[in-house]
């Protein structure tokens, strides 16, 4: 974030993070992407807010910290791109692909078709 940390008034620090542009909207897009989604409803957003939600435990929000460590994101872009796919076909906006059913299905799918961070373009 652009932003340094900031105080509360009951004097824990918050450390603003980029939770739209970091976790949300790379999921949403890439899942959408993977579900040959026909449109992206506002409901997506709020889904994929409360698979964010689910993996920011209590303890840290009581430190200050609203999300997971960015050091984890591809764990964290597949877990919400699993929830994203699993509600984009379940409203009949996406496709599942051949032996896809579960949210441990999506998942494994989700990390299966990610850009390794590792690999560098040839050219």
């Amino acid at each position: 974030s652009p932003f340094g940390d900031v105080a509360g008034a009951d004097g824990v620090w918050h450390h603003p993070a980029q939770a739209n542009n970091a976790y949300i909207f790379p999921a949403v897009g890439h899942a959408a992407v993977l579900t040959n989604a026909r449109t992206i409803d506002q409901e997506v957003f709020m889904v994929a807010a409360e698979a964010l939600a689910q993996l920011s435990p209590v303890e840290e929000i009581k430190k200050g910290w609203l999300f997971p460590p960015f050091s984890q994101i591809k764990a964290v872009s597949a877990h919400i791109m699993a929830h994203v796919c699993e509600y984009m076909v379940s409203t009949g906006a996406g496709t599942r692909p051949e032996g896809v059913i579960s949210y441990h299905d999506w998942k494994k799918y989700c990390v299966e078709h990610m850009w390794p961070a590792d690999q560098r373009p040839k050219i």
